[in-house]
């Protein structure tokens, strides 16, 4: 099966793929597969476990019906993920 991200720009082939787990994180909760070279990509990034939790259990059922391609569902919750990390001093009154 070829899996397509949440972002709709990477395509992953799940024979290559040997695990796939939930990674939480302070501001999302990421699926993420690998494989037995260590290494780890991001399929999908969600606000919440249980969005987190909806995902992969569709992709498991896509798994276990032996579909050809699945897009991974794009982010119900979209977070404010943009933080602006601004270097300049904010200056408040004084001459």
């Amino acid at each position: 099966m070829f899996i397509l991200s949440s972002t709709k720009q990477a395509i992953y082939n799940s024979d290559r793929i040997d695990r796939i787990t939930l990674s939480k994180k302070d501001d999302a909760v990421l699926v993420m597969a690998g494989n037995e070279t260590g290494t780890a990509t991001t399929l999908g990034r969600y606000s919440t476990v249980a969005e987190a939790q909806a995902a992969l259990l569709s992709l498991f059922t896509a798994l276990g019906e032996h579909e050809l391609f699945f897009e991974m569902p794009e982010r119900r919750t979209p977070a404010d993920d943009r933080v602006i990390h601004d270097g300049r001093v904010k200056r408040k009154g004084g001459s």
